[in-house]
């Protein structure tokens, strides 16, 4: 979370608000966490990408902040079950947070 710019914690901010959950990869090297520590598994830093990668139904919307920005959302299927079974295997072996060190927490409502 603390690689994430103000603007993209706003958005996870607004996306639990409206009932959204989330699961997310983070480097190991990571101990800012907002969010509660079991939805989070971390991954070794050097196969950490900063490139946000959201799952959602039927699609795979990916952003970098980094200039040039970019935005790009995947609806064919066959790529969106690929990019769920990485995100899978990254999850069953990713450990999990025991601290976090952030000053401020996402709202859980």
């Amino acid at each position: 979370d603390k690689k994430s710019s103000p603007e993209v914690n706003m958005r996870y901010r607004m996306m639990l608000k409206a009932g959204f959950t989330f699961r997310k990869l983070i480097s190991d090297k990571d101990t800012y966490i907002l969010g509660d520590l079991e939805w989070y598994r971390t991954i070794p830093d050097k196969y950490f990408s900063s490139v946000v990668t959201l799952i959602y139904g039927g699609s795979v919307a990916q952003s970098d902040a980094n200039p040039p920005t970019r935005e790009i959302i995947y609806n064919d299927s066959t790529y969106v079950e690929r990019e769920r079974k990485v995100f899978e295997y990254f999850w069953n072996l990713g450990g999990k947070p025991t601290i976090s060190t952030a000053k401020e927490k996402y709202e859980q409502e």
